[in-house]
């Protein structure tokens, strides 16, 4: 049977344009002008013999038809990119795009690459670091590693192994103490605090039955990466967020600064989207990544 469908490009100009409400919005999305997303979205109408869109003077809304109309056209339009993604896949060499925080990154993912490069050469790492939020974007990469519990929906997860975290200092500011560090003298120095992960120092002050005064000394970061190059240079205590993001305690640049560690609630996780988890690259990152975290 012949199938009677609209043009693509007047079904794209409604999506877009219902998605947004606005065919201002829809016109800069598609890179075309105002007056074609118009010109497709009243060709649709005359076709489907229904308005889709009441047209208002500073603004449109979708009609009964066009509410109806959007979710299907909106599912047939992810359902294509998967089924294109699936077959460009085919025919070029196999990328694997991996969302990790920068910290995680420098002290954790790049030291241990050179082994999964080893054991598959033929699929081509990307490392994405460029993200301050600690969720996972299924847009940008093929999987992720994140620091959560699993709750964002449409997402698989995979439990690499729990958080432990623990303060440190540099080894100057361990020998300035008079004697060994107890839990409560963390509260002598300046904390320094990473403002994407604000309830961490919280989490180890409630383990050691200590309140977090709101008059203590802090220094904000986006990166424990950062917090770590602060700490090194002695001026506070920095949180760290072990096994993935923690430095090299090697004693000469970073020590602990109490042997006090508490686990957070949260786990460190491989994530990735359902439909993607099947993938020959996929499921070769997921198996190295727990033998590297058993």
């Amino acid at each position: 049977m012949k199938r009677r469908l609209p043009s693509l490009s007047a079904l794209r100009a409604f999506e877009a344009a219902a998605r947004h409400l606005s065919f201002r919005a829809a016109a800069e999305e598609l890179s075309v002008t105002h007056s074609a997303i118009s010109h497709q979205v009243k060709a649709l109408e005359a076709q489907l013999g229904v308005m889709l869109f009441r047209r208002g003077p500073q603004s449109v809304n979708l009609t009964e038809a066009g509410q109806i109309y959007l979710p299907v056209l909106r599912d047939a339009f992810d359902r294509i990119a998967e089924g294109t993604d699936l077959i460009r896949a085919l025919e070029t060499p196999r990328e694997l795009t991996v969302q990790v925080y920068v910290t995680v990154a420098i002290n954790w993912l790049i030291p241990r690459l050179h082994s999964f490069q080893q054991r598959y050469p033929e699929i081509q790492v990307r490392i994405s670091t460029a993200r301050h939020s600690w969720s996972f974007d299924p847009e940008g990469a093929d999987v992720g590693i994140i620091l959560s519990e699993p709750r964002e929906p449409g997402v698989q997860w995979t439990k690499l192994c729990d958080c432990k975290i623990f303060p440190v200092c540099s080894p100057a500011l361990l020998r300035s103490m008079p004697g060994p560090p107890e839990p409560a003298d963390v509260l002598q120095h300046t904390l320094m605090r990473v403002y994407t992960a604000a309830d961490h120092w919280g989490v180890w002050f409630n383990h050691n039955g200590l309140e977090l005064p709101k008059e203590n000394s802090q220094l904000s970061f986006d990166s424990y990466i950062l917090a770590y190059e602060a700490a090194m240079d002695a001026q506070g205590i920095a949180m760290v967020v072990a096994p993935l993001g923690a430095p090299d305690l090697d004693g000469q640049k970073l020590t602990r600064f109490t042997d006090s560690e508490a686990v957070l609630p949260q786990s460190w996780h491989m994530v990735c989207r359902p439909e993607r988890a099947d993938r020959p690259a996929v499921r070769a990152f997921r198996t190295w990544l727990k033998e590297q975290t058993s």
